[in-house]
């Protein structure tokens, strides 16, 4: 975002200007985002949704997902850990060809070409915690994980980045919500 300083206006002026459109930009990338999601929630369900403006983000998903031959067994699904005190909803459960259990979660993102897409510490935490929370934490080693970034600034661009064991993942969850809830004098279990 460029937004120079007009010859006209006060520095406070220019400084808000800037800020508000930064939040602007910020907001436009949360409805975008959401957009796509719930475009490929009805896809991915067999659904209808605007294919002329969404397909272009959903298409190459589904195409992933067809070419690695998975089968989804669950989508959308709500998850409450009363054990560890943690909810949240998971994209994608499925099984591989050969029978292995997966999880995976859409993310969209800005991107640049050429640049790599990678997931964050969290995303694989994230899909630990889900995946422990459906599989059991007996299963977690087994359980192969997929996050697949959609790009809002490159239509048709997705990379998938499958992650390997997830048993450090979960394990370093865990740790981290024990220190949330000492953090926040909260349990949500209690």
């Amino acid at each position: 975002m460029r937004m120079p300083k007009a010859e006209t206006e006060s520095e406070e002026y220019w400084v808000r200007r800037v800020v508000e459109g930064a939040f602007d930009q910020v907001e436009e990338a949360a409805d975008v985002g959401s957009s796509v999601h719930a475009a490929l929630e009805a896809a991915v369900a067999g659904g209808a949704y605007d294919e002329a403006r969404w397909g272009v983000y959903v298409r190459p998903v589904l195409d992933g997902i067809a070419g690695r031959g998975l089968a989804v067994t669950a989508r959308e699904k709500t998850l409450v850990n009363a054990c560890h005190g943690f909810a949240g909803t998971a994209d994608l459960f499925f099984t591989w060809p050969d029978g292995a259990p997966g999880i995976l979660d859409y993310k969209t993102k800005r991107t640049r070409s050429g640049e790599k897409v990678e997931a964050y510490d969290e995303h694989r935490l994230q899909l630990a915690a889900y995946a422990a929370t459906e599989y059991g934490d007996a299963y977690i080693g087994r359980v192969r994980a997929i996050n697949v970034f959609v790009s809002t600034t490159e239509p048709g661009r997705v990379e998938a980045v499958q992650h390997g064991d997830l048993s450090r993942d979960w394990a370093a969850f865990r740790l981290l919500a024990s220190l949330w809830r000492y953090v926040k004098n909260y349990d949500p279990r209690s």
